[in-house]
């Protein structure tokens, strides 16, 4: 249950499930510290759009690991109770899942045991604790939490590509790294806002033109790390927005951008051509809105 993303460096050396660095406290749950930095960032978006995060677990030590382990999967398979295969090896050992329960990693290999997954849920108008997915007070043009999260979480560093493959819609990944979302930085007043989308027509053409070569040459400007926020958030890509603009260090419009902006275009039924040119510009300024 894992896929492959960059962690922050000050886990090399930890073990899963027992760390040994400090964590920050996120509404008493424990996290690593520059996923409770993009967290704390998110929320705030979040309480904007009247939307009350909440999470039911973040980090899980090794020991709760196993007892959740034990509780889902059996090591042979029984009849009307668990599923036919095996889908966890723990020690060598094939392990069965319980019908009716969610899935859980192998003890040792939980994102949750680096402090960088949350199972995420929100808070109701009368202060109880929901399931994203079932979120009472959605209503009109105000999303719930599983919609909010799927269209904003992206641009703060948050994945939930590891939660889509075990069909569970509050599981997210933090997986930026040591790099710090855009997004973020403009939450603590690092980086200067995004331009507002009400800015004139056509104000990227000044900027980037309509070629793709344009767009790497202008690797040293902003532009590039507000396309990255952008393409993050419109394809729900594990794009990283590269560089550290707080420090002088430009982002790069690399492979992952290209491919996030191919997908852009795709969902949105743009030439699909990789290259930011009107259409596409226009189309990113117009999600752009959700930077409020």
């Amino acid at each position: 249950m894992g896929f492959t993303y960059t962690k922050p460096r000050d886990l090399q050396g930890q073990v899963n499930g027992k760390l040994t660095i400090p964590l920050e406290l996120w509404h008493n749950f424990k996290i690593h510290p520059i996923a409770y930095r993009s967290l704390k960032a998110m929320e705030a978006h979040a309480n904007k759009d009247k939307v009350a995060l909440w999470a039911t677990g973040i980090y899980r030590p090794y020991v709760t690991q196993v007892k959740m382990f034990n509780e889902r999967y059996v090591d042979h398979y029984i009849k009307g109770e668990t599923k036919s295969y095996t889908s966890r090896t723990w020690n060598g050992v094939g392990y069965y899942q319980r019908l009716g329960t969610a899935a859980a990693a192998t003890p040792g290999t939980s994102n949750h045991g680096w402090a960088l997954a949350a199972d995420f849920a929100t808070k109701t108008s009368s202060g109880g604790i929901r399931d994203v997915i079932f979120d009472p007070d959605n209503a009109g043009p105000i999303p719930n939490a599983y919609s909010w999260l799927t269209l904003c979480a992206g641009m703060y560093g948050w994945s939930w590509q590891e939660g889509r493959s075990t069909g569970e819609p509050w599981h997210w990944v933090y997986i930026s790294g040591d790099v710090i979302p855009v997004a973020v930085l403009q939450y603590e007043g690092k980086v200067p806002p995004v331009p507002p989308p009400s800015r004139k027509p056509g104000w990227w053409s000044d900027y980037i033109g309509k070629s793709k070569a344009t767009v790497q040459a202008f690797s040293r400007d902003w532009v590039v790390a507000y396309l990255q926020s952008v393409v993050k958030l419109a394809a729900s890509q594990a794009v990283t927005v590269t560089g550290d603009l707080a420090r002088g260090v430009p982002p790069i419009f690399d492979g992952a951008t290209d491919v996030a902006v191919k997908n852009v275009q795709t969902i949105y039924k743009l030439t699909v051509d990789g290259v930011v040119g009107s259409q596409t510009w226009t189309k990113i300024d117009e999600l752009a809105t959700n930077f409020k």
